[in-house]
C-alpha cells in the first residue's frame, strides 16, 4: 500500500509537469515561465511533506529541449545526500504510461488494434480460466489493468527476459473476467 502510494504520487508528479508544460509552451514571456516553475517546485515540496516521499526528480522538456529540470529532497536521506538532476533511481512503473502511449500510437497508425485479443499479438499465451474464453483478453484491458492476469501468483527472478512472464502464466489462474474489475498488475 505504502509503495503504491508513493508510485501514485511520482505519476501525478509526471502529470503536474505535463499541465505545466502545456501552460509553459503558451507563455509569452520568461517571467510567468519562472512563475510557473516556482508553483509546482511548491507543490512537489508540499506534496513531498505531506507523503513522506524524500526524493524526486523533475525535468520540463518542450519539443526536444530540456527547459527546466531539478531534483528535490534527498537521494539518500540517512547520509544527507542530495537528490539532483543525476541521481540514480529506479523508474519502476513509470514506464507503465510511456508503454501505453506507444501502444496506442501503434493502435492510430494501424500496426496494432488494441480492441483484438491478446492472443492474436502473443500466440503463445496460456493460462488456466474458469469458464472465460481467453480471446477476451484484449490489448486496451492489458493496458488499463483489466485484463483479469494475476498480479502477486508468481514471481519473476531478477535475471529472467520480459518473455519469460508467459512461462510463468502457463500454470496460473486468470484472477476474473476481462474487463470487470481494476487489478493493478505489472505483467
Amino acid at each position: 500500500e505504502k509503495n503504491m502510494k508513493k508510485k501514485r504520487l511520482f505519476v501525478l508528479y509526471i502529470l503536474i509537469l505535463l499541465v505545466a508544460s502545456q501552460v509553459w509552451g503558451q507563455s509569452k514571456n520568461e517571467s510567468s515561465s519562472s512563475e510557473i516553475v516556482n508553483q509546482y517546485t511548491a507543490l512537489i515540496d508540499e506534496t513531498m511533506k505531506k507523503s513522506g516521499l524524500v526524493g524526486v526528480g523533475a525535468a520540463l522538456i518542450i519539443g526536444d529541449s530540456v527547459v527546466w529540470k531539478k531534483g528535490l529532497g534527498y537521494a539518500d536521506k540517512e547520509n544527507n545526500i542530495p537528490f539532483t538532476t543525476a541521481s540514480m533511481m529506479t523508474i519502476g512503473s513509470v514506464t507503465k504510461p510511456f508503454t501505453a502511449l506507444g501502444i496506442m500510437q501503434l493502435d492510430e497508425k494501424g500496426a496494432l488494434d488494441i480492441d483484438q485479443p491478446l492472443t492474436k499479438y502473443l500466440p503463445q499465451l496460456e493460462i488456466k480460466t474458469r469458464e472465460t474464453d481467453l480471446k477476451e483478453i484484449t490489448v486496451r484491458t492489458l493496458i488499463n489493468h483489466t485484463s483479469g492476469l494475476p498480479f502477486d501468483n508468481y514471481s519473476i527472478r531478477k535475471n529472467d527476459k520480459y518473455t519469460d512472464t508467459i512461462k510463468y502464466l502457463k500454470d496460473e489462474f486468470l484472477g476474473y473476467p476481462p474487463g470487470t474489475i481494476f487489478h493493478y498488475s505489472n505483467i
